[in-house]
C-alpha cells in the first residue's frame, strides 16, 4: 500500500519524466502514448468508466465516450495509475466502474495518483491563487468540478 506522499511523488516523477510539470494542464493522452498505450473511446453499455488492457496484441486504455472530456481525462490518469503503481502484467486488465461497490486499496491509490497527475500540488496552489474559484480552477486544469473540489480540499485550500 502506498502513502499519500508516495502517490504524490510517483505522479511528480511521471510529470517530470514526460516533461509535463511546467504545462498549464497535463497532456494525459501524451503520457499514455509514451507508456505504449493507445487511448480508445468506446461506448460501454453498462456502468464502466474505463479499462486498461495489456495483452500481446493490444495495449490500450479504453474510456467511455458518454463521459465528459473532464471525466475521460481523469479516467485516463486513473488507468495510468494502475499501469505504473500496480504493474499491469501481460494478459492482465483492470475494469473501472462509475459507481464502485467495491472501493479497494488499488482504486484509492489510482484515484489519488490521478488527482496528483492532473492537479499537481504546486500548479494547483498557483492556479488557485490566481482564480480563488472552484469552477475557474476546474476549467483551467481541465477536470470536473467534483475532482477539483476534492483536490482543493485535500490540499487545504478550501473547506
Amino acid at each position: 500500500m502506498y502513502t499519500y506522499k508516495q502517490l504524490e511523488s510517483a505522479a511528480n516523477v511521471t510529470l517530470e519524466h514526460f516533461n509535463q510539470q511546467n504545462l498549464e494542464f497535463t497532456n494525459i493522452i501524451f503520457i499514455a502514448n509514451q507508456l505504449g498505450y493507445t487511448v480508445i473511446s468506446t461506448n460501454f453499455e453498462n456502468d464502466i468508466s474505463g479499462m486498461v488492457v495489456n495483452s500481446k496484441s493490444e495495449r490500450a486504455i479504453y474510456i467511455n465516450n458518454n463521459d465528459t472530456p473532464e471525466r475521460q481525462r481523469f479516467t485516463i490518469a486513473h488507468e495510468i495509475g494502475h499501469i505504473l503503481l500496480h504493474h499491469v502484467e501481460q494478459n492482465e486488465y483492470f475494469v473501472d466502474y462509475r459507481n464502485k461497490e467495491i472501493y479497494d486499496t488499488k482504486e484509492f491509490e489510482a484515484d489519488n495518483f490521478a488527482a496528483n497527475l492532473l492537479m499537481p500540488r504546486e500548479k494547483s496552489i498557483e492556479i488557485w491563487q490566481r482564480t480563488y474559484d472552484v469552477d475557474d480552477f476546474a476549467k483551467t486544469m481541465k477536470v470536473s468540478r467534483a475532482a477539483a473540489s476534492i483536490r482543493l480540499m485535500n490540499l487545504g485550500l478550501i473547506q
